[in-house]
């Protein structure tokens, strides 16, 4: 029933203007539909769709970014994506005209999965719902531009990370984004945390470095293959876990001016997502038009020579094309979910799925791994779980701030990327 409610909705998309009267009695129907499929159902279905389009969007990620395509051009029979910012801008510009399509023209009432207009954070899940309604309803587009700079220089530094690090170390990596935070609290504010939030974070970084300390070769990782001096393969290791390092901190600025945003106004997800994306367009376009005039040789520009490989290389092209997709349709899912089911539920679903993204990697990009990288991966998700365990016990017994559980305006704000996006 999910699935004919999607058909439903995106037929309502196209045909508006011209068979509004059918439309809206198609829309209807299936939204009464929608309304009697069961809670587990839509959970289920969400689950599935979302393990999909992740997993997918996470291998199309590390087959972009470390194999090499077969071109057209005899003079140049393969080739390798090097153009993260060319990446992130064809990734920016799909989710801004899919904010903008979903706010547009999906007017009338939405299915489970897709969020709401005018309820962000949900009324049900935020806290301070009672104070946002009396704020103000619209938000100058500028006041996005923070939030989408930190977001630029963080996702652009994901990728370029992949150069340095193996796919499922960013992925571990990745997964300790609340560490600093902690940190931060314990060294500035003197905060004290409940014993469960400390257990975790050990597990978590004892994995982390298990992982790392038992490195092994990989097979999509240029620089390390060709590294041969340990120091070098070391210095290069240690210079992809630090990009990953400030990716997550920028992660942090832009969850808080995020959060700031939604303080002060009364801001949609779908906003948001829309108004990011579209600064984010406005600095990769400066940036790659300002690099496209600078240099001597324009055609060593990252714009020329991301087209000029799309023109010869159409597997990139269709590779690029289902990744944006993914992502776009991903992140409204993650809105509905969340709307619908509540932050927790969604942080369990990020989890497990990056589990599987790990484990799809390692099979399908044959990285080699040793018993104890294994038991590295087993501390982090045990870590990780302890922490979900926990959020969930303390929910069940009515404590109002859970002790690890990220607000939903962070959750919201994750990615694009989505994680987002992670």
């Amino acid at each position: 029933m999910i699935a004919i409610s999607s058909a439903s909705f995106v037929g309502r998309m196209i045909w508006k203007r011209s068979v509004s009267k059918h439309t809206n009695a198609i829309g209807n129907f299936f939204n009464k539909l929608d309304d009697e499929v069961p809670n587990e159902i839509r959970l289920l279905f969400l689950t599935v769709i979302l393990y999909g389009l992740f997993m997918t969007w996470g291998y199309l990620q590390e087959k972009l970014t470390t194999t090499f395509y077969e071109t057209n051009d005899i003079n140049e029979p393969k080739l390798q994506w090097k153009y993260p910012l060319v990446l992130n801008l064809f990734v920016n510009i799909f989710a801004s005209l899919t904010a903008i399509l979903v706010q547009n023209v999906f007017q009338a009432e939405k299915p489970c999965f897709l969020p709401s207009n005018t309820d962000n954070p949900p009324t049900n899940s935020h806290p301070d719902s009672k104070e946002l309604a009396g704020k103000a309803r619209t938000i100058p587009f500028y006041k996005f531009w923070r939030p989408a700079l930190s977001a630029t220089v963080a996702t652009s530094l994901s990728y370029i990370s992949l150069d340095y690090i193996s796919y499922p170390l960013m992925i571990l990596t990745k997964s300790c984004k609340h560490i600093p935070v902690m940190l931060v609290g314990i060294i500035f504010y003197k905060k004290v945390y409940h014993w469960s939030k400390y257990v975790s974070v050990a597990f978590i970084c004892a994995g982390i470095c298990l992982f790392t300390a038992m490195k092994g070769n990989s097979n999509t990782n240029t620089l390390l293959n060709e590294a041969e001096n340990e120091f070098l393969l070391s210095l290069s290791l240690l210079f992809g876990l630090f990009l990953v390092f400030v990716h997550l901190l920028l992660d942090g600025v832009t969850s808080n001016e995020q959060d700031r945003i939604f303080s002060n106004y009364s801001v949609s997800s779908l906003t948001m997502m829309q108004n990011i994306n579209l600064w984010q367009c406005v600095y990769l376009i400066g940036y790659l038009l300002f690099e496209y005039v600078w240099k001597p040789n324009s055609s060593e520009t990252q714009l020329s020579q991301a087209l000029h490989m799309l023109e010869i290389t159409p597997a990139v092209f269709r590779d690029i094309l289902v990744f944006c997709m993914c992502a776009c349709v991903g992140q409204i899912l993650i809105f509905g979910l969340i709307r619908r089911f509540g932050s927790l539920v969604w942080i369990t679903i990020s989890v497990t799925r990056q589990l599987f993204t790990i484990l799809l990697s390692v099979f399908l990009f044959q990285h080699q791994m040793k018993q104890m990288q294994w038991l590295g991966i087993a501390f982090v998700f045990s870590g990780m779980g302890l922490e979900i365990y926990m959020n969930y016990r303390m929910k069940n017994m009515s404590i109002t701030k859970p002790i690890a559980e990220p607000s939903t305006l962070a959750i919201l704000a994750a990615g694009t990327k989505k994680e987002r996006t992670d």
